[in-house]
């Protein structure tokens, strides 16, 4: 998943989940600029993974990612809440 800035055209990978692994739930934390995404499928058609990742959206660049539990993720974003 790619982030393209109107102001200059540049494009920025957000989010970079395996094969047969899609975004499924995207959230902005307006506050802090921060893009997260999470992504949930079938890895190599087997087994079941949920990654989360986070983009910084002032500095541009990848900030975090991590295998989660879907369940585990929050209802809201920290300081900006789902958007």
């Amino acid at each position: 998943m790619a982030v393209t800035y109107e102001q200059g055209g540049q494009r920025y990978i957000a989010a970079d989940p395996y094969d047969y692994i899609y975004p499924m739930d995207i959230r902005v934390d307006s506050k802090n600029d921060i893009l997260y995404v999470a992504a949930s499928g079938l890895v190599g058609g087997l087994w079941q993974q949920t990654w989360l990742f986070a983009f910084d959206l002032h500095e541009r660049k990848p900030i975090a990612r991590s295998k989660v539990r879907y369940k585990d993720v929050s209802a809201t974003c920290p300081g900006g809440g789902a958007q």
